[in-house]
């Protein structure tokens, strides 16, 4: 991820990514492969002019989900059902 630039990449392969798909993303790369909860996810998404709900985060989450894991063979997004999410391979 180059944070200045705004770029992400998955290997070789660019990944092109919406103003809050990389902010989550950015977020969860902070967290070291913690779980981070859904509040403060939300907190650290939202913008100061924008309150996103949680099925909004949701939304947001699957986006940057098929967007970094699909057809990959490690999966890097997870989801700890009524937690939150973390960023990092299974294991």
């Amino acid at each position: 991820m180059e944070i200045t630039q705004r770029r992400v990449f998955r290997g070789t392969r660019e990944i092109h990514l919406t103003p809050t798909e990389f902010r989550l993303l950015e977020f969860l790369m902070r967290q070291e492969g913690r779980v981070a909860s859904r509040h403060a996810i939300l907190e650290a998404v939202s913008g100061p002019s924008e309150n996103i709900e949680e099925n909004t985060l949701d939304a947001f989450v699957r986006l940057l989900r098929r967007k970094i894991d699909e057809n990959e063979p490690v999966k890097l997004i997870h989801t700890m059902r009524g937690f939150g999410h973390s960023l990092g391979p299974e294991g």
